[in-house]
């Protein structure tokens, strides 16, 4: 019996040790996962969420912070704001749900001490399991502030690796000493957070998407964050987004009576854009970002 429990062990051992190493190599040599699906680790990704994060590092008191996904870091233009007088850090990043919104909260909010927090919102993010937005900022957060608790929440095999991964990558790297090109691809960094990027949508057929359900999980996480901005103003805001994409929306009403007492734009029920001001079906091109602020002003205070 003692000998099959050390053989047992050792077996386990063999193993763990083979899985680090296959996770180890399936990242170094292909890290958005297209050998391994369940080894993803975007570091230096599309959102620039590094180099986001490390400016972010460095940030003191802000006037406006912008959270949320894509349509956060793709809608809004710090130099703009800045026009207007006002400090505005945009920590917007990939896909980001209210599960991972309520992390950055606890991580930088007494750091920033915001007078005004714009919440990016859209059906998407409450219907997400928040896996791709936990392996983004997983990447590429400081150590400090990766949180283990996403593990749980998603329950997904490409969450554990990404950690773990992490974890054993922490004790070697300089994470502040890692650099990542403001230009990348039709990208291009700004300083505050905003992603500038040109070109136009075509016109392409409609298509469908999700009606699952909001998420209790991502709903509670909304409310965790009110809690956590209980002294700062918070303004809900949807972008635009193109017509057909608009028009692709299902069952809004429960997302719709989720923020019927509080204090949500839909900038979609306001301002009709041509195509010519997005790059896709859902995300401002620069030309589209300026027109947005423009109309926006007003609901903002601004001017």
């Amino acid at each position: 019996m003692l000998r099959f429990l050390k053989q047992s062990i050792l077996l386990v051992a063999a193993l763990f040790v083979a899985y680090t190493l296959v996770l180890v190599l399936l990242v170094q040599v292909d890290h958005q996962g297209q050998l391994g699906h369940n080894a993803i680790f975007p570091r230096s990704g599309n959102g620039h969420s590094l180099t986001r994060f490390q400016e972010l590092d460095t940030m003191g008191a802000v006037d406006v912070l912008v959270v949320g996904s894509s349509h956060a870091y793709r809608s809004f233009d710090s130099r703009m704001f800045a026009e207007q007088g006002l400090r505005m850090f945009n920590m917007g990043s990939s896909s980001q749900t209210p599960i991972q919104t309520v992390v950055l909260l606890k991580a930088y909010l007494q750091q920033l001490q915001p007078k005004t927090v714009i919440w990016v919102v859209n059906p998407d993010v409450f219907r997400s399991d928040g896996v791709e937005a936990s392996v983004d900022l997983t990447a590429n957060l400081p150590w400090s502030n990766v949180s283990a608790a996403w593990l749980w929440q998603t329950q997904d095999l490409r969450v554990f690796n990404a950690l773990y991964y992490r974890w054993l990558s922490h004790f070697t790297e300089n994470w502040k000493a890692m650099e990542q090109k403001a230009h990348s691809g039709p990208d291009t960094y700004i300083a505050g957070g905003y992603v500038l990027r040109s070109g136009h949508q075509e016109a392409r057929p409609a298509m469908p998407l999700p009606t699952t359900p909001l998420k209790n999980k991502q709903v509670a996480a909304l409310v965790e964050g009110e809690l956590l901005l209980e002294n700062t103003p918070v303004l809900y805001v949807e972008t635009p987004v193109t017509q057909d994409y608009y028009g692709n929306y299902q069952q809004r009403g429960e997302y719709e009576h989720l923020f019927e007492n509080r204090i949500f734009f839909n900038a979609n029920n306001h301002f009709t854009y041509p195509n010519r001001f997005f790059y896709d079906g859902q995300h401002l091109n620069a030309q589209g970002v300026e027109k947005f602020f423009f109309d926006l002003k007003e609901i903002l205070r601004l001017n």
